[in-house]
């Protein structure tokens, strides 16, 4: 059954164009075993995502970076993967992994993930530097603790619950590694905050102190900073979450913090720092040419998150891209130009992208359009770029599935199906 499995898996592998790698490793709590996975995503011809864990394989050796860059490698060989075929590459940050990704010759495709950096970004700068910050959340976690540690307190503070007609909701206790965790029990605690200065005062023990007045406020306004970025972790941890989505939400964090800044004065020192970390952490990620392009190709966005000034020159990318795909012997020299274009600015970045586009319209204006009819250059660089994409990957489509030599009927019919997509 295993080798019938691996066998349809890897025939719809070899059909993609392009594969996105995760790779990741975890440790299971009841046998304190460790293991790492490599899984593939791709989108197939017919526009569906397909997503297949490709290998799970227990780790008894150090995680060095060398023995984890001999694991992808093996896995990737085991699955005849070229590493051409693969788009991106996502992990985590940590030192380990990135050295595995570049010794593996991928560090070109690598994509740290999103909310790892988020969750490096918020332990830092509120759970660990920010003395006033930490303080506070430590007094919880110790209150957090005691209701854990006592069946006795759990069963007096659901008397106190059911008097004051609250929700008889157990205090969460948090994990130190998952700063969400701690934004759901800070929030339970607010959730609860009258029965539990109840409790602190009718028990007046050592190990149950409660918070002051300045702490459950700072509480408070903890959870209304973090709850934003909770919700946003959680629509980028969907099965359908897409990388069009990474530069809008970093955006919007970033307005966001910029409004807190301003209106929070209380806690003005946390939110400058944290958003400082933010923004040197996140860069990476705004100047990532296939986020831009995946971005700008999502009709919620297009180029709403792009400066003005850039609109022309980021069109230009996206022409750049088409011809990534349909002429692959001009692929180093396309790459060259973006790469261009990532690092530099202005108008030299502009004039080399137009000169480039302008030459390969011109050599390409035939392999546009397969059968005969080609596209003509005024026309190509009047359009919107939209619409470009939409006439480009139809005839590509069309050249695809066309089985007649002269290709007229069946062009016609499998635009009919591009417009259906």
């Amino acid at each position: 059954m295993y080798e019938t499995i691996k066998a349809k898996v890897k025939y719809e592998l070899d059909q993609a164009d392009f594969l996105s790698l995760t790779s990741d490793g975890w440790t299971c709590q009841h046998t304190i075993q460790s293991y790492y996975s490599l899984t593939a995503r791709f989108v197939t011809h017919e526009f569906t995502v397909k997503h297949f864990i490709l290998q799970v394989t227990h780790f008894s050796e150090s995680h060095t970076g060398h023995n984890i860059s001999k694991f992808i490698n093996e896995a990737l060989q085991s699955w005849e993967i070229p590493h051409e075929k693969n788009h991106a590459v996502l992990t985590d940050n940590a030192a380990n992994v990135m050295a595995a990704i570049k010794e593996s010759n991928l560090g070109d495709k690598h994509l740290p993930c999103l909310i790892h950096t988020l969750q490096l970004c918020i332990q830092k700068k509120i759970f660990r530097e920010q003395r006033t910050a930490s303080d506070t959340i430590a007094v919880f976690r110790a209150l957090a603790g005691h209701f854990h540690h006592s069946s006795s307190a759990v069963a007096k503070l659901k008397e106190i619950q059911s008097q004051l007609k609250l929700p008889e909701h157990n205090i969460i206790q948090d994990v130190s590694t998952r700063w969400n965790s701690t934004y759901y029990m800070l929030e339970r605690f607010i959730e609860q905050k009258k029965a539990i200065t109840l409790y602190c005062i009718t028990r007046n023990q050592a190990n149950a102190k409660n918070p002051t007045e300045n702490q459950w406020q700072l509480a408070e306004m903890l959870v209304c900073i973090l709850k934003h970025f909770e919700s946003t972790t959680k629509d980028m941890s969907k099965e359908t979450a897409c990388i069009s989505e990474i530069i809008p939400f970093i955006y919007a964090m970033e307005k966001f913090l910029d409004y807190v800044c301003d209106t929070a004065t209380e806690i003005k020192t946390v939110v400058d720092e944290l958003k400082k970390d933010f923004n040197c952490r996140f860069q990476k990620y705004k100047d990532n040419v296939d986020l831009k392009i995946a971005m700008m190709l999502d009709p919620r966005f297009k180029l709403k998150f792009v400066e003005d000034k850039n609109h022309n020159m980021f069109k230009e990318i996206l022409h750049l891209e088409f011809y990534r795909f349909c002429s692959k012997s001009h692929l180093e020299q396309v790459k060259e130009i973006e790469f261009g274009v990532a690092r530099g600015s202005g108008s030299d970045s502009e004039e080399s992208l137009s000169s480039f586009s302008e030459s390969k319209i011109h050599e390409s204006d035939s392999d546009f359009d397969g059968h005969g009819s080609p596209l003509k250059k005024k026309k190509l660089m009047s359009m919107d770029i939209y619409s470009l994409f939409h006439q480009i990957g139809a005839n590509k489509y069309a050249l695809q599935n066309s089985e007649n030599s002269d290709g007229r009927r069946k062009k016609k019919k499998t635009l009919v199906q591009w417009e259906k997509l």
